[in-house]
């Protein structure tokens, strides 16, 4: 399965390891960032596994942490659109395409 990003989903990550690095140090990060990578491979390989929303989306949750991720399975390819934190509010990144 081909993946994709949003431009902005690039700016998202960035700034949450650096939160996680100013309250629990490089190993919180890292675990953060860890988490994240394991998820979008399995989005990748096995998209309708997660939960489907309206108009197309679907959420993959992160275990540990309160982020998820919104994104679009068209034609072979799995496109993200936003990582979001779960009190984010609800249309947050979805008008990406």
């Amino acid at each position: 399965m081909d993946l994709t990003f949003h431009r902005l989903v690039q700016q998202d990550p960035r700034t949450v390891p650096s939160y996680y690095r100013s309250v629990g140090g490089d190993a919180l990060a890292d675990r953060f960032f860890d988490e994240l990578t394991a998820l979008v491979a399995k989005m990748a390989a096995q998209p309708t596994m997660f939960h489907p929303l309206e108009g197309g989306l679907w959420r993959a949750n992160m275990a540990n942490f309160p982020y998820h991720l919104l994104y679009r399975e068209r034609g072979g390819t799995v496109r993200v659109l936003v990582l979001r934190h779960h009190r984010q509010h609800p249309v947050t990144g979805t008008h990406r395409s």
